[in-house]
């Protein structure tokens, strides 16, 4: 029998990811089982705001996400219907960690998660 070790987490996108490497930060024994043959790099999320940023910082991988990553210092609201644009700045956003956002694909950061959580010891296993 496979012993998973503490924690057997399914699913290798970013949320898998993020999960085992903050289980394995706390000294969780942790493997990651992932349904297909590599992280997915089919376009989801591709954005990380400030909120999510700090997290990632928490965790340890913002610095390299954000070498990788395109930086906007604003964001767009649309709405055809009543024929409404609106643009803010992070900068204008008070109480904000980052000034900024990031855009990158969210197998991005899954794979630079799982580069941190494997030299942590995670067992990550691919189909």
């Amino acid at each position: 029998m496979y012993d998973a070790g503490d924690v057997l987490i399914i699913g290798g996108g970013p949320v898998g990811m993020f999960t085992a490497l903050a289980l394995a930060q706390g000294g969780a024994k942790v493997t990651l089982i992932e349904g297909g043959p590599d992280i997915s790099d089919e376009p989801r999320a591709m954005v990380y705001f400030p909120s999510t940023m700090t997290a990632l910082k928490e965790l340890g991988i913002l610095d390299e996400l954000d070498k990788i990553g395109l930086r906007s210092s604003a964001f767009g609201l649309k709405n055809p219907s009543f024929e409404f644009f609106g643009r803010i700045a992070h900068s204008d956003l008070d109480g904000e960690s980052f000034a900024y956002q990031i855009h990158a694909g969210q197998d991005v950061a899954a794979r630079i998660a799982m580069k941190a959580a494997q030299e942590l010891g995670v067992n990550v296993l691919v189909n």
